[in-house]
């Protein structure tokens, strides 16, 4: 779980080295992108029904 805390923070720390407003990427979009990959990025797939 450790290394998961780690890539997390990460991750959004390291936004405000290349984000810039008013730039290319959308705030809501990227706050979109950040949530999914940090919440179902996680999630473990449910088994395949047969």
């Amino acid at each position: 779980m450790r290394v998961v805390e780690r890539l997390l923070f990460g991750m959004i720390n390291s936004i405000v080295e290349w984000y810039r407003p008013g730039g290319r990427e959308d705030a809501t979009r990227l706050a979109d992108d950040v949530i999914a990959v940090a919440l179902d990025g996680l999630r473990v797939p449910a088994p395949a029904a047969r």
